[in-house]
């Protein structure tokens, strides 16, 4: 701008978080919309609530309901991904005592965090399914990608260009 580096980033970034309005103009925030591909699993990622496959139904079922979240991912000591629970797996279980593992789903499907947001959304549709755990190489659980954090990423482009009330445009 005006003969000076405002920012100097890879284009990802530079699109994903302009440093400036200038910036922001110059590479228009809308073209994202264009190349979906720039928005990654690790972009959208929410934390994941984990347990221990020994932990009880009930235990699980309460930190799910103490943390307002229908997902569990079970790992091993070493942060592994072992499987997933939900509210409706777990509930099928009369006995609360039980170790949660008994309502695991084992080899859940899961994402790299450089999974683009095209190909989670592909994947949900097809395995109809609305919780992705993201993974690195050593299938450690880093996150998980849900409807919501999907709808919140999507919903954030329309209300970073949407005037305040003051007429100001920016986040709202």
């Amino acid at each position: 701008k005006d003969g000076q580096v405002v920012q100097y980033d890879s284009p990802e970034n530079i699109m994903k978080n302009p440093s400036c309005d200038f910036v922001a103009d110059f590479v228009d925030r809308n073209r994202l919309w264009q190349s979906p591909e720039y928005i990654k699993a690790e972009d959208i990622m929410e934390e994941a609530l984990t347990t221990s496959p020994t932990t009880t139904i009930f235990r699980a079922r309460e930190k799910m309901r103490k943390r307002r979240i229908d997902f569990i991912g079970i790992t091993n000591k070493s942060g592994e991904l072992l499987g997933i629970a939900n509210m409706r797996l777990i509930m099928r279980h009369d006995n609360h005592e039980l170790p949660v593992n008994i309502a695991m789903w084992e080899n859940p499907r899961t994402v790299r965090p450089d999974e683009p947001i095209t190909e989670l959304l592909k994947i949900m549709n097809e395995d109809k399914i609305m919780t992705i755990p993201v993974v690195d190489e050593n299938n450690k659980i880093l996150g998980i990608v849900n409807n919501e954090s999907i709808i919140m990423v999507l919903s954030k482009q329309f209300l970073d260009d949407e005037p305040d009330e003051a007429g100001n445009k920016g986040e709202v």
